[in-house]
């Protein structure tokens, strides 16, 4: 059996083909398209390297994604929050049900109780401060499935009624729900 360091060159060359060969076709497929041969043993380390940790974070994130089961489904459908404490918590719980009917449930309780509840938010507001995650969730439900009048009284309410301390977060409401009346007419044409 050959040692030489050229050998165990090939050897792990060949190795690496195969491990490639069976984890990812693709990336075996580009590895043909170039020549491995010319390249140096520390550069196909590195590379293959990246490749493991892409697909490694690949996975790592597929494996995060929760199913929103039946039930999960029909509390929120069923479930309307009375405050921004309430559907803070129906967040931290249910954001992966976060689609469908269930989407639309939650664009329905948050665009109420900007237009109709609108003395709390400040609660609304702390909240937001403190889970950025949640701001994001509440400024992607002021959409354009909710009810007109309701994103008008919206847009009324950020701009007559914000407090001092809110108002950058009544500007951003104010920049959802025109952006939401926005699409609505463009759909109604």
């Amino acid at each position: 059996m050959d040692h030489s360091p050229r050998r165990r060159h090939h050897d792990w060359r060949r190795r690496l083909i195969e491990i490639f060969s069976q984890n990812s076709p693709k990336i075996f497929e580009q590895s043909q398209q170039r020549s491995i041969s010319g390249m140096k043993p520390l550069r196909i380390l590195r590379s293959a390297c990246c490749a493991f940790v892409f697909a490694f974070c690949t996975l790592a994130s597929n494996a995060q994604v929760k199913e929103c089961t039946e039930a999960e489904q029909r509390e929120i459908i069923s479930t309307h929050s009375r405050d921004w404490k309430a559907l803070y918590v129906v967040f931290k719980r249910l954001a992966h049900c976060d689609d469908g009917a269930m989407a639309e449930s939650f664009s329905d309780d948050v665009v109420r109780m900007l237009s109709k509840d609108w003395k709390h938010i400040e609660d609304l507001d702390t909240l937001n401060a403190s889970d950025r995650n949640f701001r994001r969730f509440v400024l992607n439900h002021i959409d354009s499935t909710t009810n007109p009048d309701d994103l008008k009284m919206v847009i009324s309410n950020s701009r007559a009624r914000c407090p001092a301390t809110a108002r950058p977060l009544c500007r951003s409401i104010e920049i959802q729900a025109k952006s939401a009346l926005k699409e609505q007419a463009e759909f109604s044409k």
